[in-house]
């Protein structure tokens, strides 16, 4: 079934839309076929020319507007802005009222009655390569510009030169060939130094700028002009990673994902917002616009609040105890993989990692690591972790820096309690663990 650019659509397709879907086609083979609209979705240009009257286009404005389709989020006491916190204050008016005083002719398409706008769709290129990963790309590069790390003589322009000497560089070497032929405070939407720099590029051309700037984070990382820029750099490439993964996440999957996927672009989604939230703070701090909270993630947002939704329904148990857990730390991570248990038996960075729908490959390894080094490891039910009861766990792990810390979680995550004295495995289990782990720092030396 081709797809139908929402733009295009007119009222008579609108109508050719609703015969399709209550009447049907006959196929050649004498069957009837009925079809049905899943979405219709176009940049936020759009959704003004559709006759949306909350859009982006309120943004700005000296008195408080709605500026979200989707959401009331603008209006007095909903700032559209806050987009860290797990629920969201704008998350609540959610379809509360329709977005338009004319309704458009695309909602004569059978869709949902009673949220007619839930049709209108976000568009992933243009939120992302087009949208949030252009204020990253341009943020960081003109960041780093200001800070002399591409030379401290001349003006700003001849300094973008010398990045580009370095971008030219970077794209020889792994055989890519973009369109950017030079760097200019124009190509960075930056006629003065205090405004918010932004990359006008092409798509194709921003991820590869957020590729090459991952890359030479790196590389100041090992040798920064001052060291309290260190942990700056350390967020501008996570989120750059995130934003790669992000992509590479939706490029990798077709129209559905299935859970464990939808787990993956959760978590990845969720670190590029926060990490990009973190950067708007820290470079105001350092009196350097950059990273502009805009209407584009906004959207981003949404879709990591559907996917929340959706995981959690049918999530039960898991869900819930997790929910229940989260609600009592005062930072919870996440997408922090085996790294999380290192940091955990360091005692620096993470005091608890929990985690569910683990292989036995995942964990086993980490067991003796983690015990060894003072903290506690076990399943939910504070059970210890061993081969014959990983088909009991199912794979739900809690580790912890000390044993108190280890005995509330159990308390919250069990089903009635912590019920385990000790949370050391049996023997057999360490040693497996340990020759697991052995076998691993050999690989990863002998690479």
């Amino acid at each position: 079934v081709p797809i139908v650019h929402a733009q295009s659509i007119r009222l008579g397709d609108a109508a050719d839309f609703r015969q399709l879907f209550y009447e049907g086609c006959t196929g050649s083979d004498g069957k009837t076929y009925n079809a049905v609209v899943i979405g219709a979705k176009g940049d936020l240009k759009w959704f003004t020319k559709i006759a949306l009257q909350r859009s982006y286009e309120n943004q700005g404005r000296i008195a408080a507007y709605a500026c979200c389709h989707e959401c009331m989020a603008g209006q007095p006491g909903v700032p559209w802005e806050e987009l860290a916190s797990d629920r969201p204050a704008w998350s609540l008016t959610r379809y509360a009222q329709r977005p338009w005083t004319d309704i458009p002719c695309t909602v004569q398409i059978p869709y949902c009655p009673q949220i007619p706008e839930k049709q209108f769709k976000r568009d992933p290129f243009h939120t992302l390569k087009l949208g949030v990963y252009r204020d990253i790309a341009g943020s960081i590069l003109c960041f780093l510009v200001a800070k002399g790390y591409f030379g401290t003589v001349g003006d700003f322009d001849s300094k973008l030169k010398n990045a580009h000497m370095g971008f030219t560089l970077y794209c020889r070497t792994v055989g890519k060939s973009p369109a950017l032929r030079t760097f200019s405070r124009r190509l960075f939407m930056l006629p003065r130094l205090d405004k918010y720099p932004w990359s006008n590029t092409k798509g194709s051309d921003t991820m590869i700028l957020i590729d090459w700037l991952t890359v030479a984070l790196a590389g100041f990382e090992n040798v920064p002009l001052d060291n309290s820029h260190l942990p700056t750099f350390r967020l501008m490439k996570a989120t750059c990673k995130a934003a790669r993964k992000v992509f590479t996440d939706l490029n990798e999957h077709g129209l559905w994902a299935m859970r464990p996927c939808s787990m993956v672009f959760y978590s990845n989604m969720q670190g590029l917002i926060r990490g990009y939230c973190a950067l708007a703070s820290v470079l105001l701090n350092d009196e350097f616009n950059g990273f502009a909270i805009k209407p584009k993630l906004h959207l981003l947002r949404h879709t990591t609040l559907e996917i929340d939704e959706a995981l959690q329904q049918g999530a039960g148990l898991e869900t819930e105890r997790f929910e229940a857990l989260r609600s009592q730390v005062k930072r919870p991570l996440y997408g922090c993989d085996c790294y999380a248990y290192g940091l955990c038996a360091s005692g620096f960075g993470a005091d608890l990692v929990v985690e569910a729908d683990l292989g036995i490959y995942d964990y086993m390894a980490l067991v003796p690591v983690v015990i060894n080094a003072g903290g506690c490891m076990s399943d939910w039910q504070g059970q210890p972790l061993t081969l014959q009861s990983h088909e009991v766990s199912k794979g739900r792990v809690v580790a912890a820096a000390t044993p108190e810390l280890w005995e509330a979680a159990v308390k919250v995550l069990s089903t009635s309690g912590s019920r385990w004295k000790s949370c050391a495995p049996s023997w057999p289990s360490v040693v497996l663990g340990a020759i697991l782990g052995a076998s691993l720092a050999l690989m990863a030396s002998r690479k």
